[in-house]
């Protein structure tokens, strides 16, 4: 016969534990050529060829472990019942920011590990924690205000062996960028200094000035940008020779972009 026991003769472990069994022949002066073990559920726990399970999910599953005889192939076969018992969810979900435009549908998912999952969502209204009504799923479906704003979610990830928070889902809502009035061409005389202007409405704009190379037909950032709604050019030294170059701006935030009209500087 067979007898299989488990180290410090253990008979239930949690889901992603391991134990080692061993196989004992009797009578002991039997020839064995070999053990084989076996585990008879393979989706609750697997055994590996020197007998050491690793428990997967929860339940009740048999390790088999076959003693081949040396010599005439015949078998004897011993079994061991696991008990596999479930553990907590555990959310692989830090603190996150999100942007999104106004009006846009997005989605927020959590990441889970573990059996039986049920997920709550909940949104910060002030200072307080509302449910929100999903269906129960990881990923979570909102559409965006008309309005700036700055929204918190989490999730409640649940089974019968506990539950766990994730981390917090923060969602700025910005006003895309908008042009209002383009670049207007302008003439620089010597000794001169002219404003190019744009004028847009959004959140949190930012202002990238640019100019056109012909030789290399790019645009590149001018280096002394400062970020602002107007570009100053000259004054130039009555030197300097007459001529043209384009320019324009980007326009952006973190939900947007958007490229003015190109506008012409001359310098008489």
């Amino acid at each position: 016969s067979v007898t299989v026991t488990s180290e410090n003769d253990v008979t239930e472990i949690k889901a992603g534990e391991t134990l080692q069994l061993s196989a004992a022949v009797e009578p002991a002066k039997a020839a064995i050529d070999t053990i084989i073990w076996k585990s008879l559920d393979e989706t609750k726990a697997t055994v590996s060829d020197k007998g050491l399970v690793t428990a997967l999910l929860s339940g009740e599953v048999t390790i088999e472990a076959e003693a081949v005889m040396a010599g005439s192939g015949l078998s004897m076969k011993g079994g061991f019942t696991l008990t596999v018992d479930m553990v907590a969810p555990v959310v692989d979900q830090n603190d996150s920011k999100k942007y999104v435009k106004t009006g846009e549908q997005f989605s927020l998912t959590v990441d889970a590990r573990g059996e039986n999952l049920t997920y709550q969502w909940m949104g910060q209204v002030g200072r307080k924690w509302g449910l929100l009504l999903n269906g129960g799923h990881a990923t979570l479906t909102l559409t965006a205000g008309d309005a700036e704003a700055t929204d918190y979610y989490r999730c409640t990830v649940s089974n019968e062996a506990g539950s766990v928070n994730s981390g917090i889902f923060e969602v700025i809502t910005q006003i895309p960028a908008i042009i209002k009035q383009q670049p207007q061409n302008t003439a620089v005389g010597a000794l001169e200094t002219k404003t190019v202007n744009v004028l847009a409405s959004g959140t949190e704009l930012t202002y990238d000035w640019q100019k056109y190379n012909e030789s290399t037909l790019t645009w590149t950032s001018f280096p002394s940008d400062n970020g602002n709604s107007s570009y100053s050019f000259g004054p130039y030294p009555r030197t300097t020779l007459s001529g043209t170059f384009k320019v324009r701006c980007v326009v952006s935030n973190k939900v947007s972009s958007v490229i003015s009209s190109t506008a012409t500087v001359s310098i008489n």
